[in-house]
């Protein structure tokens, strides 16, 4: 992103606009050029689908590896199994997170025996 922010000083508003809106979209928050040549690799870091889960107290840092990993974390429907995945501020709300529980597991079960029985 700051090479591509150093290439668009001289472009146009409406170029650097477009780079703007995919960034506050990420959920960054730039104004300017300035703004996205000063982001370091922590705020990166923040927006990983892995720290998200940490910091909205879905998993500790191991879980939350683990859960991404065994495809247990869903964004708006869709199993995300890239712990490195950037989360959009609109999907930040949408997350959910699978956890194996009695319920889920005699559910499967049924759902596994009506299966069989139909073969």
């Amino acid at each position: 992103m700051r090479t591509r922010a150093k290439e668009l000083i001289t472009a146009s508003e409406e170029e650097q606009m477009k780079l703007f809106v995919k960034l506050r979209e990420m959920g960054f928050k730039v104004e300017r050029i300035a703004d996205i040549l000063e982001l370091n690799k922590e705020d990166w870091l923040k927006r990983r689908l892995q720290s998200v889960l940490i910091l909205k107290n879905f998993a500790k840092p191991k879980e939350a590896r683990q859960l991404i990993a065994h495809k247990k974390v869903l964004i708006n429907g869709k199993a995300i199994n890239v712990p490195s995945y950037i989360v959009k501020t609109d999907e930040e709300n949408n997350i959910k997170v699978l956890k194996q529980t009695k319920e889920m597991l005699e559910y499967k079960n049924k759902e596994k025996e009506e299966w069989v029985k139909k073969k």
